[in-house]
Parts: structure tokens; sequence; C-alpha cells
């Protein structure tokens, strides 16, 4: 046995046993227990946590592969969604924004009523002239923005 521990795992599992150190003797002569109900107290402890940690495995699926070439970071990755020139949408302004949402999908759109409302282009069927427009939508998850560029 270890001094330097506390205990040894003499064997593992649910019907598992385990070997005080004499810190721990020590211990449980001080605060008034026997060592065979200390030893069956820690035991029931230390091997259900040890069992549980080896029984628990998480595993998670994705329908995209996870695989990262050369210098690649992990945290640069999302911003290839975005143009170079996309600002946090808590810092646009109040006027007409590209809004871009979260899978990376932009649209016209000014904000209004809470939310950020879509435009679009609409010709006037009298004078023929166009005009912006809300279509009535809105932008659901805006998390970049970038000023329109004409033309």
């Amino acid at each position: 046995m270890v001094e330097d521990r506390y205990f040894v795992i003499e064997r593992p599992g649910e019907k598992g046993r385990i070997k005080l150190g004499p810190e721990a003797k020590y211990w449980a002569e001080q605060n008034g227990m026997t060592v065979l109900r200390w030893r069956d107290t820690c035991s029931r402890k230390i091997l259900a946590t040890n069992t549980a940690r080896k029984r628990t495995m998480v595993l998670k699926y994705s329908d995209r592969p996870q695989l990262r070439y050369g210098d690649q970071s992990i945290s640069d990755s999302w911003r290839s969604r975005f143009p170079a020139d996309a600002l946090p949408i808590s810092q646009a302004p109040s006027q007409v924004i590209f809004a871009i949402e979260a899978n990376g999908q932009g649209h016209l759109a000014h904000y209004r009523g809470g939310a950020y409302r879509k435009l679009t282009w609409q010709r006037d069927h009298k004078t023929r002239a166009a005009s912006l427009r809300e279509d009535g939508t809105t932008v659901h998850n805006p998390v970049m923005f970038t000023m329109p560029r004409r033309g």
C-alpha cells in the first residue's frame, strides 16, 4: 500500500473493497467511528463514483464532419459564414441594414416594432417607380449586419 494515500482499491466494482491507509484510520478513531464502519462508508462512496465514471460515456453525433485541415482554428470557422466587414447586430444603427442570420443568409431589413423586418424592392403599378417596402416577414435570428452596398 502507498503510504501517502488514504485508501487503496483492492477490488473494483459494485461489490468492491478498499483498504484504508493509516491517516484514514486515525481520522475514524478521532471522530468516534469504528474502522469497519468508516471503511464501509468510504467504500460505498468511492466505488460508486469509480463505477459511475467507468459506465458513463457521452457520444455526440453530428450531420457534418468535424475535421480541421492545416492551421484552421475552431474559433475562426464561424467567421467564414459572414462577410469580412460584418459587425454584431447589437451595434446596428437605426437605418436600413443588411441583416445576416446565424446560418449566413442575409436580408435587407430595418428595426421596427421590436424586430428586424425584411425589406424588398417593390414597383409601383401606376408610376413604375421602385421603392423599398416591408414584405411582412421578419429576420428570425439576426446575429451580424453590414451596411447595404449600392449597385
